[in-house]
């Protein structure tokens, strides 16, 4: 019973889906439903077709060329170069982090003084 009553919801959202209704159960939920899913990517944008599309656009000079201008300007920005910096310094941190680092160089320094090259 259970089991039918989640196939009744399933198929209740599918037609909320295609009529532009807002979801009667968590979208997680839904998505474990192979048929829920293939009509929420279709309606959502991600067929197939539009994935190829997306991916062509994207790998031309020119829009490569574009992303790659905005990611370098968003990245000179003070405000978030000063949030990765902060980040990469809590990070670095952490005691795991500190041991890793230590350990690595300490056999780093082994092998230098052995004569290995890395």
């Amino acid at each position: 019973m259970a089991e039918e009553i989640c196939r009744i919801k399933i198929e209740e959202n599918i037609i909320n889906v295609q009529c532009g209704k807002p979801l009667t159960m968590p979208l997680r939920v839904l998505n474990e439903d192979c048929n829920f899913k293939k009509i929420w990517d279709k309606f959502a944008g991600k067929d197939e077709e539009a994935k190829a599309k997306k991916k062509a656009h994207n790998q031309k000079p020119e829009n490569k060329a574009k992303t790659k201008a905005y990611n370098k300007a968003y990245y000179q920005r003070p405000k978030i170069k000063a949030k990765l910096k902060a980040r990469a310094k809590a990070y670095y941190q952490r005691p795991e982090i500190k041991a890793k680092h230590k350990a690595y160089n300490k056999a780093r320094y082994q092998r230098n003084k052995l004569g290995v090259e890395e």
